[in-house]
């Protein structure tokens, strides 16, 4: 039996075995009819065939000699009984064989099956999502194993974490699917179905027919999630349609409660968010810092609830500016169930919640980031520049730029952005020659700037702060570094609204850099948020900073969508975010950061002027 975190309630976020259910789908493979022909396992008697049930195609329409047919039958039936012993590896050897030299063969189309299934017990999810997808494409939607396949090629994409993709897969099984394929596709959908809004869902449900094997899960949670965005009426209306069944047991039980008013009692327990902000000990701009955040993280919760389909509960913590004090916070949002915690100002606040964890639940701070390397399920909102230093490193390969000087601190963040620029400038005809580093607080670079006049590059990156391009820009000039043609190219730092305004523009004047200021292309995200801002509060949102806690709860809320089981799914789903509309920009998480989609600038005259991106 699967150990339930308690972290994670009964109800919509229930424990399940995701890695137990593929292997019982490949273990049930045969029972289900998923592949046939050929010679049976050893101990395994395979069912005759019924004389309607049509062959397996092959993978490429072209005649083969008997030899090779001979020899595709014999791998196919070894390929059986590796995967019905659990021997995925050799499974998968002998189906590629099939599928790379036998591809003509009768039935060789039952490779890609078997690979997929194969590939699904290693772990090697992309493998078997196309593998499945071509498998299902193979036999057309009128095989009698093409609802197998569809199922087959769902969890290949839930296990690659493409919870969408896979619930679009799943709509595809078509009226008449068997019961145990339908029973299984169906537990399957509930857990995928999270990434659904109750518009994809009303679409979904009026596409669909009357004898759908999923229409039952879809009727449910579009009543449910209309119920959580407040259209009671719309949600009577559909759970009336979905009483007229079938209805499983789970959806019968849901549709009942929201009709007599108790479907928060049926569901369990409400999702809960924690907040760890300082409400005392701090000077009261702090305080008031806090409450903006906090505004924002409510903002989301208001506009995810109904996505969720479940009630979102937010439990607000005073960390009291202490480090023992976030400590001890973590510690009573993890014994309420909180499944992810917001907030920590500081580095050592953040710190002190990190070592606070027992349960691992996923910490987004909106204002700094950890001192240190990434930490699982620690992420901010303000991280290093991953995205614009990768974006740079690209901008100055197409520009022709071969000979790249990096000057840095000796600081966590500078150190991180130098490496995701050196990673994506080391190719063939460009390279960083030299990387010269000074420590924190220095103000003459004298040393430095010699040294980058010696090796003569093309470009300079600068992974800068602020007031470290405050000192160090007006020295360019000074040593001479401005008569040489070195295309400067600077992080986020160099494109600060305060950075600009204090300091002398002929400082900046052709300096290349990546702007973290919400540009045009993402005000969109933003304007939507300060829609939705002013029509919770009724008031006119006169701050930037609510829409770092309304994107730190986003991504969050996002994560909780795909239904995780524990800490370890949630903090997966949080890794597999890829631009997210979010209020502050297009939000990722890579390698445990959150970045966003680079935007290049040149300044000119204190002005920030668009470069159309090159080609990569």
């Amino acid at each position: 039996m699967t150990r339930r975190d308690p972290a994670f309630p009964s109800g919509r976020f229930r424990p399940g075995a995701g890695g137990a259910r593929a292997v019982l789908l490949l273990g049930a493979a045969a029972a289900l009819g998923l592949w046939s022909g050929g010679c049976a396992p050893i101990g395994f008697q395979a069912e005759a065939p019924t004389p309607e049930t049509p062959p397996i195609p092959s993978v490429e329409a072209v005649d083969v000699p008997a030899s090779s047919a001979r020899e595709a039958a014999r791998l196919l039936g070894e390929a059986r009984a590796h995967l019905s012993a659990g021997a995925y590896q050799e499974a998968r050897s002998a189906a590629l064989e099939v599928i790379r030299h036998h591809s003509g063969a009768p039935g060789s189309g039952e490779a890609l099956g078997i690979q997929a299934r194969a590939a699904l017990g290693l772990g090697l999810t992309r493998e078997a999502v196309e593998a499945a997808g071509r498998y299902s494409g193979l036999l057309g939607s009128s095989h009698p194993l093409f609802p197998p396949s569809i199922l087959l090629w769902g969890q290949a994409l839930a296990d690659a974490g493409d919870t969408n993709g896979a619930t679009e897969v799943l709509l595809r099984l078509p009226p008449g699917t068997s019961s145990e394929v339908a029973e299984t596709a169906r537990d399957l959908f509930r857990e995928t179905i999270g990434g659904m809004d109750a518009g994809d869902l009303l679409e979904a449900v009026t596409e669909v027919s009357p004898a759908h094997p999923l229409r039952g899960v879809l009727l449910t949670e579009l009543a449910v999630a209309l119920h959580f965005g407040g259209d009671a009426e719309g949600a009577l209306l559909w759970a009336r349609e979905a009483l007229a069944g079938p209805l499983d047991e789970r959806e019968a039980d849901l549709i009942r409660a929201l009709r007599e008013g108790r479907l928060e009692e049926a569901l369990g327990l409400p999702v809960i968010l924690g907040v760890i902000l300082p409400r005392s000990g701090v000077p009261p701009s702090v305080v008031e810092y806090g409450r903006l955040l906090e505004e924002g993280v409510r903002v989301a919760i208001q506009e995810f609830q109904s996505d969720l389909r479940r009630s979102v509960h937010l439990e607000v913590a005073d960390d009291g500016g202490l480090p023992g004090g976030s400590m001890a916070s973590i510690q009573r949002l993890e014994e309420l169930g909180a499944l992810g915690v917001i907030g920590l100002l500081t580095q050592e606040l953040l710190a002190g919640a990190v070592q606070g964890r027992e349960k691992g639940i996923p910490i987004i701070s909106p204002a700094v980031a950890p001192g240190m390397d990434a930490i699982p399920g620690v992420l901010a909102l303000s991280g290093p520049d991953v995205a614009g230093a990768r974006a740079l490193a690209r901008h100055a390969r197409s520009a022709g730029m071969q000979r790249i000087t990096v000057v840095r601190p000796r600081t966590e963040r500078a150190r991180v952005e130098a490496a995701a620029f050196r990673d994506e400038i080391d190719v063939p005809g460009a390279m960083v020659v030299r990387e010269i580093l000074y420590d924190p607080g220095a103000t003459f670079f004298r040393d430095e700037l010699s040294e980058v006049a010696r090796t003569r590059p093309d470009g300079l990156f600068l992974p800068l702060a602020p007031h470290e391009i405050e000192l160090m820009a007006p020295q360019f000039s000074y040593f001479g570094l401005d008569t040489l043609g070195i295309q400067i190219l600077g992080t986020s730092g160099w494109t600060s609204e305060d950075l600009l305004s204090r300091i002398d523009s002929r400082h900046t004047d052709g300096v290349v850099a990546s702007a973290s200021r919400i540009g045009p292309e993402d005000m969109e995200g933003f304007e939507r948020f300060r829609a939705a801002y002013e029509r919770y509060f009724q008031k006119t949102l006169r701050s930037h900073v609510p829409a770092f806690g309304y994107d730190a709860a986003a991504l969050l809320l996002q994560a909780l969508q795909t239904r995780p089981r524990d800490t370890h799914e949630l903090v997966r789903a949080l890794d597999q975010i890829r631009e997210f509309p979010g209020a502050t920009g297009r939000l990722s998480v890579e390698g445990g950061r959150v970045t966003r989609s680079p935007r290049l600038v040149r300044i000119e005259s204190g002005q920030l002027v668009p470069i159309q991106p090159l080609a990569r």
